[in-house]
């Protein structure tokens, strides 16, 4: 497939690791929630939560870590310290917290003490994940040794960095075509991110697997960082970037977030017939209506999602408008859509699910 394959930032958070939670109602609640991506209906919960138990250490760490993704860094540092200071024994807890804390610090600038709390994270070594996650941040954004040999080529918006797999590649051509997608994109929601994206550009899968990487591309919209391939879609990833920042998502769902950044990847094409081509690819019985797809991303293979999310999303900026839809981007959820566009929006949605299924 030619559009990036993405995990989203934020959802990657989400399920990096298991909230281990004691077995009441309200805490298995909680954490369905996280999982889902309502963050907003999690955070109200949570503070109920913490009301009775200020000094937990898991809801603090929960607390902050909803916080951070909501791209809301000042209100999670108080939370994730206190996770941090009430963890003695450095378990899971320590080590996630001090991730968030690092990101949190990355993105108001304060870089050595985003090192700092990446560290220690690596240093706890609690779980493979929060590891992991820590020194992929390390190693790219602060440390920089293992990209030692790579072409580093700053601009404006981006600081890139080629692999020196790449023997052919023009990287001015590169650079400026991304450049020229950043100024659409960004126009378009209305705010660029903080800092510079740091932008990894690869040769092959094949590269990035010998590297420990998962499989390309992906971002980090939180940290501002991309790692793609060299044949990848210009805008898929940089929507990722630059959405998040210019409208923080209260709630999460990966049919509004992939369908915006499939929506603004840059390829003329007809997304509409892409999404019908794939669609009749899917055994009848196995096809989810939208609505349970946008509760539930893992109906489809991303090969059909994908293509499925960018025409709905072209549907709902062509009959919506764009304000609207960045009304829907912060919320992301059927019930804030039907609110936003009123008694039309289940009329467009069976109508879309019609023209499906008749491959018009």
């Amino acid at each position: 497939m030619n559009h990036a394959r993405t995990v989203l930032s934020s959802l990657l958070l989400l399920a990096a690791a298991t909230v281990a939670f004691a077995a009441s109602e309200q805490e298995t609640r909680l954490g369905e929630l996280y999982g889902k991506g309502r963050l907003a209906a999690a955070e109200v919960l949570c503070d109920s939560l913490l009301g009775a138990d200020p000094g937990n250490a898991q809801l603090n760490q929960f607390k902050g870590r909803m916080l951070a993704e909501q791209y809301r860094g000042a209100e999670a540092a108080p939370y994730l310290e206190r996770a941090v200071a009430a963890d003695t024994a450095r378990t899971w807890i320590y080590a996630w917290s001090q991730v968030y804390l690092g990101i949190v610090h990355y993105a108001a600038g304060d870089d050595e003490a985003a090192g700092r709390a990446w560290t220690a994270a690596c240093a706890a070594n609690a779980t493979k994940n929060a590891t992991a996650m820590a020194k992929l941040y390390l190693d790219c954004l602060v440390e920089d040794t293992p990209f030692a040999a790579w072409t580093a080529c700053d601009t404006e918006h981006f600081e890139f960095r080629f692999s020196p797999r790449l023997e052919s590649i023009d990287a001015e051509s590169f650079t400026g075509q991304r450049e020229a997608a950043f100024a659409r994109i960004a126009a378009w929601f209305g705010r660029e991110p903080g800092r510079k994206i740091r932008f990894y550009v690869w040769s092959s899968n094949e590269e990035a697997r010998e590297a420990g990487l998962p499989i390309l591309g992906f971002s980090r919209s939180h940290v501002s960082l991309i790692h793609s391939l060299a044949t990848q879609t210009r805008g898929h990833e940089m929507t990722h970037v630059i959405s998040g920042h210019a409208v923080p998502p209260r709630n999460v769902a990966p049919l509004i977030m992939e369908g915006a950044a499939v929506y603004h990847d840059q390829r003329s094409i007809d997304r509409f017939a892409a999404a019908a081509q794939a669609w009749s690819a899917v055994p009848a019985q196995r096809r989810p209506d939208l609505f349970a797809l946008w509760d539930d991303w893992r109906l489809l293979k991303e090969d059909v999602s994908y293509p499925l999310a960018g025409a709905f999303v072209d549907l709902l900026v062509e009959r919506g408008g764009r304000e609207k839809f960045l009304e829907l981007f912060r919320e992301q959820t059927a019930e804030s859509a039907r609110r936003i566009y009123g008694s039309d929006f289940d009329v467009w949605v069976a109508d879309f699910g019609r023209r499906l299924e008749a491959g018009e």
